[in-house]
């Protein structure tokens, strides 16, 4: 059963505001029109559809330090020492978020004169910057957008 949303097609218009709402709508409509099966859904390029949520691990959403301006809180990430998991939480004793320097100390990757950004990063080089060294860390890795989070919430592919 094919499904068209979007502008041209006579659905939603989605933005940052109704995206998961729309989606979550439609999953809805699915489910109810086909109670025992597992959809199976695509979408286009649009840049929409790799938006994240506002407490998903993304690194170039993080400063160096704790807190600041439109620094979101983001949800608890892991990491393994000695092939147990260690679940990490993103905010310090005073509620702020946790920086990229505090997180890489807690994981044990975190270096002296270690620098947020680099001014040109090595081709292929993931320890060069506090923002690659995490960024390459399997939580942020693995980080899905919005879009996928919710259709793998409802059971769908």
């Amino acid at each position: 059963m094919p499904w068209f949303c979007g502008s041209k097609a006579g659905g939603w218009i989605l933005d940052k505001c109704s995206y998961g709402k729309s989606i979550r709508e439609g999953n809805t409509v699915f489910e109810s029109k086909h109670p025992d099966c597992v959809g199976l859904f695509c979408f286009d390029h649009s840049s929409n559809h790799g938006a994240y949520a506002g407490d998903a691990l993304v690194v170039s959403r993080m400063n160096l330090g704790p807190g600041g301006k439109d620094v979101p809180k983001m949800k608890a990430g892991w990491f393994t020492v000695n092939g147990i998991r260690v679940n990490q939480v993103r905010v310090n004793e005073n509620g702020d978020p946790k920086g990229i320097k505090a997180v890489l100390q807690e994981r044990g990757e975190w270096r002296d004169n270690l620098r947020l950004d680099c001014v040109t990063c090595p081709e292929g080089s993931s320890t060069c910057c506090g923002r690659k060294i995490l960024g390459s860390q399997p939580d942020f890795k693995a980080q899905q957008s919005v879009l996928t989070e919710i259709v793998l919430r409802r059971g769908h592919t």
